[in-house]
């Protein structure tokens, strides 16, 4: 079995020390994320060393896979039916023709990331405070 602290930064993320402030400030920051824009983005979360591993393997295995063009919408977590002709979350298309949609996400994606990371710099007790004003206390 693989133990986590060999896959995870645990000294960035925490998990594994299930009382400490820090894990309480990340599962707040998590649960903030997803509220406010539906992901949690975590760098840094799997290690360097890990993620050279994976996309080792990935490459390797990559010429026994299949490439699939199916229709589909780049908000594809998301229920995108009852959306009308010509709306954004009702435009499907293939991948490259999804490219533009997902060159705007990464945008958006690495504006987040950067806010993340001021929220993880930040001391526990301004992180808490977040969740303080939230709550009305």
């Amino acid at each position: 079995m693989i133990n986590p602290q060999e896959l995870i930064d645990t000294e960035l993320y925490p998990i594994d020390d299930l009382g400490s402030l820090e894990r309480a400030a990340l599962v707040e920051r998590c649960h903030w994320d997803l509220d406010a824009h539906a992901f949690c983005a975590l760098q840094g979360f799997v290690r360097p060393d890990v993620v050279a591993q994976m996309a080792a393997e990935a490459d390797r295995l990559a010429k026994s896979g299949y490439k699939n063009e199916n229709m589909r919408t780049p908000y594809g977590w998301m229920y995108n039916r009852d959306f009308p002709e010509g709306h954004p979350r009702a435009a499907k298309g293939t991948s490259p023709d999804l490219a533009s949609a997902a060159t705007s996400k990464k945008k958006r994606r690495k504006r987040h990331d950067r806010a993340a990371r001021d929220r993880m710099e930040a001391s526990p007790g301004q992180r808490g405070s977040r969740a303080r004003a939230r709550a009305g206390s």
